[in-house]
């Protein structure tokens, strides 16, 4: 089960036992029913637009964004900031195994953006001293600010944070585990099925711990929706009390 499926079921069984037990069956079932449209609508649909909506205004004329693979919020960003008028480049360093950076590559190529592209981490320096900044998409983020991403992402975040440049993190609430804690790669991962054998096995996700990241882009509206990854906490607790400050 994925963090966002986990966070859906909670908040289930918290729409659940917030009925009132005389509560009839049919009116319990059309609560649960208008819970789970707009929990869809705000947490889903409507948070990958302001994600996008917040993350293209970070990006400047002339800038070039580094970012590793391919993730929805990555691209919707980048499509964003060309649509807002910005002229910028793009460095993709593929996973050399997924290859779904050459995919976006070519969606950004078609709307006009110059994009970069190497096919696996051997151009790392490269493309860290030429870019500006470091967009990142994220699988989920653990209640210590550490970042859990594809393979691969944590060797971006370190190179880049020893560059001194910025690194940015795309995530919705929704896969925010306000629970756990992880330091390392082997606690919460899986393994690649096409990339075991008998003899080695290839772990589909990485962690990135909180030092290696400035900041992290939610559809929480905190001003300019750059938050610390460490700030986690606080803002599910907002978010679902908007009466605390």
């Amino acid at each position: 089960m994925c963090f966002s499926m986990g966070n859906a079921i909670r908040l289930l069984k918290t729409k659940v036992n917030s009925f009132d037990i005389d509560t009839l069956e049919e009116e319990a079932k059309e609560g649960l029913l208008e819970m789970i449209d707009l929990f869809i609508n705000e947490r889903i649909t409507l948070a990958e637009f302001v994600i996008a909506r917040n993350a293209a205004k970070q990006i400047q004329e002339g800038d070039v964004v580094l970012t590793y693979g391919s993730h929805r919020l990555v691209e919707r960003t980048l499509l964003r900031a060309k649509e807002n008028g910005q002229s910028f480049s793009v460095s993709i360093i593929d996973d050399p195994y997924d290859r779904g950076g050459q995919v976006m590559a070519t969606s950004l190529r078609a709307a006009g953006i110059r994009v970069f592209y190497s096919p696996n981490l051997g151009g790392l320096k490269t493309n860290v001293e030429r870019a500006t900044n470091v967009l990142l998409g994220a699988e989920a983020i653990f209640a210590n600010g550490s970042l859990h991403a594809a393979a691969g992402t944590a060797d971006i975040a370190v190179a880049a944070t020893a560059a001194s440049k910025k690194v940015v993190v795309l995530c919705e609430t929704i896969n925010f585990d306000r629970e756990r804690v992880s330091v390392d790669a082997l606690t919460y991962n899986e393994i690649d099925p096409e990339q075991n054998s008998a003899e080695s096995f290839r772990l589909l996700f990485d962690t990135t711990r909180d030092q290696y990241i400035t900041g992290v882009i939610t559809e929480f509206e905190t001003g300019t929706g750059n938050s610390p990854a460490q700030a986690i906490l606080a803002l599910l607790r907002k978010q679902e009390d908007p009466t605390l400050n």
